[in-house]
């Protein structure tokens, strides 16, 4: 994986055009643009035919008789409702906004790779001391098991190799590529790649599920991802789960140790699913601390959330995400991926 906060290559940075007349930006001010190509990767787009570059706003433009795709206005912001397809939109001018499941949006991004000098997303706080037992069991090549334990986004929705997806790159998911690159790192052989996250669970189900979902796999590794279907909870009583969690795991498993996901943002335009999630990151970092001083070493925080929103700041929600409302695309799986291996295997 190449981090998208050392290279001074971006690879594959997607964007999506609403209306033909949108502006995609870019994430860094490029110095050169070396690729625009479709989301599957298979169709190389022309500058000075399909796109050009705006130097003055750092964006992607389409040009009027170029083929790349885009949406339409009309149809990202419906004035009606499709069944399975739209959700009330909190955008006051507009009533309903396009969510969907599936290639759906993919097919509609594009994926840019350019250079760049510019330096504005903030690395990661590598925590390696907190998978020491791991790191040194997987070089030893013994037998190790490493599990993530979370929500749809843990399941693998939306990467392009997601199978309710299905589409090209056929990206793996983000678990899948921090378990193949902390395998990789350590040349282990022996290592066991578990998931039992399940679409659509809280931290209450998580809680709820954690002997069978966790314990019963006996660990040494867990990654807990959970955050993005707790909207409705304080930040309280989301972290108050996840300490559960925590105490639970450690009561039966004393040497496993865990690293803790916060969750991406939810999109703001759709009702109901942007709520309380951007405040969890702090009583994550406050849990960290108190966890610390009690036990040195085996919990780390892999800060997704933090990321997310530095990425806002610059890229729109939907140049980003596979369904619209609360799932990354392979851009943004990347990203997941990066953040959580740099956590527990940065320098």
């Amino acid at each position: 994986m190449k981090p998208i906060w050392e290279e001074e290559i971006v690879y594959n940075e997607t964007v999506m055009f609403v209306g033909r007349e949108d502006e995609a930006p870019l994430l860094y001010p490029a110095t050169e643009i070396i690729s625009v190509r479709s989301y599957d990767l298979k169709t190389e787009y022309i500058r000075g035919i399909d796109y050009e570059y705006n130097e003055n706003n750092n964006s992607i433009l389409m040009l009027k008789d170029g083929i790349m795709p885009f949406m339409d206005e009309e149809i990202y912001y419906p004035n009606r409702i499709i069944n399975g397809m739209t959700f009330a939109c909190t955008n006051p001018d507009r009533s309903y906004i396009q969510c969907s499941e599936g290639s759906f949006f993919c097919e509609k991004q594009i994926a840019v790779t350019y250079r760049h000098s510019g330096a504005v997303i903030e690395k990661p706080v590598a925590q390696n001391e907190a998978f020491e037992k791991t790191m040194q069991k997987l070089k030893n090549n013994e037998r190790v098991k490493i599990l993530f334990y979370g929500d749809s986004i843990t399941v693998g929705a939306n990467a392009s190799g997601y199978k309710e997806v299905n589409y090209p790159p056929y990206a793996d998911i983000w678990a899948q590529m921090v378990f193949k690159s902390i395998v990789k790192k350590h040349g282990a052989t022996n290592a066991e790649y578990i998931n039992t996250a399940v679409g659509g669970w809280s931290s209450g189900n998580g809680l709820e599920n954690l002997d069978e979902g966790v314990i019963s796999y006996a660990p040494d590794a867990v990654f807990l991802a959970f955050g993005m279907n707790d909207g409705a909870l304080t930040p309280t009583q989301h972290i108050k789960n996840i300490r559960i969690m925590i105490e639970r795991i450690w009561s039966a498993l004393p040497f496993a140790e865990i690293c803790l996901v916060t969750p991406m943002l939810a999109n703001a335009e759709v009702k109901g699913f942007y709520c309380r999630q951007a405040d969890f990151e702090f009583e994550y970092l406050k849990l960290l601390e108190d966890c610390r001083k009690q036990r040195q070493t085996g919990l780390c925080v892999a800060n997704v959330t933090k990321l997310h929103k530095q990425l806002l700041e610059y890229k729109r929600y939907y140049d980003m995400t596979g369904n619209n409302v609360n799932h990354p695309n392979d851009f943004l799986s990347r990203v997941y991926a990066q953040a959580v291996f740099q956590t527990v295997c940065g320098n």
